[in-house]
């Protein structure tokens, strides 16, 4: 498991776009999204 401070998530009041550059960038599958430190959601290609 990745430690939390590890962890590559997006902000909710992230763009979809951005969200989506940065699993490109990462070469990741899915990021947690979250609204500050809470869990909200998962974004996946």
């Amino acid at each position: 498991m990745i430690p939390k401070h590890d962890c590559i998530t997006a902000q909710e009041n992230e763009t979809l776009k951005a969200a989506l550059d940065r699993l490109e960038a990462q070469q990741i599958d899915g990021l947690p999204v979250l609204q500050g430190n809470k869990y909200v959601g998962v974004v996946t290609r």
